[in-house]
């Protein structure tokens, strides 16, 4: 009878504590990396979707201003510039839609200058719609160049920190002003996020506007 030799499995141990720490670390640093790589993902994409509002926002108001209708602030009106407003120092978070008020006379041109109140209260204010920039997002710069191809650039530390973009018929041709008399060749507003992204929205005298 042969002799059985009873099978004995090897000694398993198990990981050491060197190999559990190395192991940990290396998951760490992998969900770190895939957080960061979310973030930054999650941030260009909001930064794009804000840019790409306000570009629709301002042909919608192109549209409006040299459509062959009514303005929507006031009746049997019919060549009343419609715009988009940006006061970085008022608020740098938030832009207004508006509409020139009829009975400004000289002070007609397509520069809001908040004529009737707050649009929110006043229904017969020059303010449309007040649009709120998404948490963490802000308006951080607007350029401006003039006739002669000199650009200049302001915050809400300089001054003037304010433009105006309108549209009036009959043409596409835009209205660019910092104040109700300086008027400019075309413009650029800037969207800065928290984590320091930027892109550029540019517009031009022309009617162009774009995404730089």
């Amino acid at each position: 009878m042969r002799d059985q030799k009873t099978f004995v499995p090897p000694n398993n141990k198990g990981f050491s504590i060197p190999e559990l720490v190395v192991s940990i670390a290396i998951i760490g640093i992998m969900t770190a990396v895939g957080a960061y790589s979310y973030l930054d993902f999650r941030d260009r994409t909001m930064l794009d979707d804000v840019v790409t509002t306000i570009v629709l926002d301002l042909k919608q108001a192109q549209s409006q201003g040299v459509a062959s209708v009514e303005n929507p602030r006031y009746a049997k009106r019919f060549n009343i510039p419609v715009g988009v407003h940006f006061d970085i120092a008022g608020s740098s978070t938030e832009y207004r839609i508006f509409t020139d008020n009829p009975t400004n006379g000289a002070n007609n041109v397509g520069f809001y200058d908040g004529v009737g109140g707050d649009c929110l209260a006043d229904p017969g204010g020059e303010c449309l719609e007040i649009i709120a920039l998404p948490d963490r997002f802000r308006i951080s710069e607007l350029c401006g160049t003039d006739f002669a191809g000199t650009e200049n650039c302001f915050n809400a530390d300089t001054f003037p920190d304010v433009l105006s973009v309108s549209y009036v018929r009959p043409n596409l041709d835009a209205r660019i002003l910092r104040t109700a008399v300086d008027v400019l060749d075309s413009a650029k507003i800037t969207i800065r996020s928290a984590r320091d992204r930027s892109a550029t929205i540019v517009v031009t005298r022309a009617g162009l506007i774009y995404i730089e």
